[in-house]
């Protein structure tokens, strides 16, 4: 059996738990809706577990910007953690934290499915939805292992290409708690559960196992695209990941960023969030606790110092963990954690070699120059569709501008580059 069929097996199963209760072990319509609810949960959960691992890269995701997650969205490489799971990517992380938003909504979306119709729940009730709960989350587990992880299935997939059949549960979820609050309104009514149990059940199966077989229909037929893929994207509009060209020899020179430099540029740079908008808002929040709610104080400093962490430690990851490497007509950034070249620049496209000190290069000695290039850079404009296939993956091997920064001595860069009476 193929991996979309043992796929289809998956849905079909986690689908029929509630309707083979309801049908023949006769399931209240509260326990049906319950299990249903749980089988959305199980698909968040598998979700963001998934999506730290995949190896394609959305379209233009070298374009993003920010402090934190644009950063993280431009380094290349990922770290094994187990060997029995692919390595995690840092540039996933953008991704996942907006993925992590829409799991939220989708939960509380579909919590609303339940409590809406039917606000109580007895202990014979709970105790059915648990244990059809963790049968449906069980199907969940071993089809995402199955076809994922053991199948490979991380190589076809992008971070947000993993989220589409969230994405769609999130829509039909939410279509269906409209329709049901508005045909409430329509109908003018007002005692729970605002339509018949069998129209409810038929309606809220047939709308979510609808969405389910729409994203494995998409994901089964390469050339199935319909209006929602055609905005999102699928994995075939998903760019595979290639690594920038490094020469076969050995580097003449390796210099890497002074290690107490890279620290105390981490540290300043977590400082420094406290001025971006989010920082600024986040010192508001602080201040206004003062007046009468000491709990907005704390939490306002309390989020403030994690988001100042995080800005520290992604700063670091960003220049840290690098090395420059020197090779007869090519510089190359190297990152010593991901173990994946960052960039390349060429020796003929360098246009200018300038000293841009840092205020931690003034206090600690340390030294950054910045090679410009004479190549243009890509645009930053994006005139197709994020799901278009149209949208050009970005030259690894670009010359781009190079900075080699809090290096105790730039001087053996500057000579095997043949750069040195050009600063």
């Amino acid at each position: 059996m193929t991996d979309s069929r043992h796929h289809l097996l998956a849905i079909l199963s986690a689908n029929g738990v509630p309707l083979i209760g309801f049908g023949l072990f006769d399931w209240s319509t509260t326990v049906f809706l319950g299990v249903l609810v749980l089988d959305i949960w199980a698909t968040v959960v598998w979700t963001l577990w998934k999506m730290p691992f995949a190896e394609k890269r959305p379209p233009a995701l070298h374009q993003r910007a920010g402090r934190i997650l644009g950063t993280l969205a431009q380094k290349r490489g990922g770290v094994s953690v187990l060997h029995s799971v692919p390595p995690v990517y840092p540039r996933n992380i953008p991704f996942i934290f907006v993925g992590f938003l829409n799991s939220v909504m989708l939960v509380a979306l579909s919590f609303v499915l339940l409590v809406l119709p039917y606000p109580a729940l007895t202990p014979e009730q709970l105790g059915w939805i648990l244990l059809g709960g963790l049968v449906v989350f069980l199907v969940r587990g071993v089809d995402t292992w199955r076809e994922y992880f053991r199948g490979r299935g991380y190589e076809r997939h992008s971070s947000r290409t993993v989220a589409l059949e969230q994405t769609q549960q999130l829509l039909a979820v939410g279509t269906l708690v409209g329709g049901i609050v508005t045909t409430a309104v329509v109908m003018g009514t007002t005692e729970p559960p605002f339509v018949g149990d069998y129209t409810l059940v038929a309606v809220v199966f047939l709308g979510k196992f609808g969405a389910d077989l729409r994203a494995w229909h998409i994901g089964s037929d390469p050339d199935r695209r319909g209006w929602f893929t055609r905005i999102y994207g699928s994995p075939n509009t998903e760019h595979p990941f290639v690594s920038v060209t490094v020469p076969a020899e050995d580097p003449t020179v390796r210099v890497r960023p002074a290690l107490p430099a890279a620290l105390a540029d981490a540290l300043f740079h977590g400082v420094l969030y406290l001025f971006s908008s989010v920082g600024l808002l986040l010192v508001l929040l602080a201040l206004t606790g003062l007046f009468g709610a000491p709990v907005l104080t704390v939490g306002g400093l309390a989020i403030l110092g994690v988001f100042m962490a995080i800005r520290a430690v992604v700063r670091y990851l960003h220049v840290g963990t690098l090395e420059y490497q020197c090779y007869d007509d090519t510089i190359v950034v190297y990152d010593t954690v991901l173990d994946e070249p960052q960039a390349r620049l060429e020796r003929w496209s360098i246009a200018d070699v300038s000293a841009s000190p840092t205020v931690v290069d003034r206090l600690g000695g340390t030294e950054t120059i910045t090679l410009e290039s004479r190549v243009e850079q890509e645009s930053s404009r994006i005139s197709a569709p994020i799901g278009s296939a149209e949208i050009p993956a970005p030259d690894p091997d670009a010359n781009r501008p190079v900075t080699v920064a809090l290096v105790s001595d730039a001087a053996p860069v500057l000579d095997a580059m043949g750069l040195d009476d050009r600063l």
